[in-house]
């Protein structure tokens, strides 16, 4: 998720995740236009279904191209979106249900844990 422009410099979860991937020697990519990507929380939490359904689509199909249409784990760095993203198949349509059930969704702990932490 980053900083705000007014809070101080210095690393915050996407970088560390990064940091501790480079030390472990396993390699990540963050893609060029993952800016305004959206779980869809935000809508669903204040019952806007629509919005929600929308902003999980347009993440799933994001990230169904980003990971190489299902072959490589998508981090997620930011635990309630992991949660919502992995809740979000019913909202998903029949084509998106598809791609969900083949994306790896992990969340930065799970990703630390199962993949950096070995190395």
């Amino acid at each position: 998720m980053g900083r705000l422009p007014t809070e101080p410099k210095g690393p915050f979860s996407d970088g560390i995740t990064v940091e501790l991937a480079r030390r472990a020697g396993v390699p990540v990519y963050i893609p060029s236009d993952v800016a305004g990507t959206c779980c869809g929380m935000p809508f669903s939490s204040k019952g806007f279904t629509q919005a929600h359904a929308i902003a999980a689509n347009s993440a799933v199909e994001r990230l169904w191209r980003w990971s190489g249409e299902g072959s490589l784990p998508v981090v997620i760095d930011t635990s309630p979106c992991t949660y919502s993203l992995k809740a979000a198949r019913p909202h998903l349509t029949p084509e998106n249900q598809g791609r969900f059930d083949h994306l790896r969704l992990l969340d930065a702990i799970e990703f630390a844990h199962d993949e950096l932490l070995p190395n």
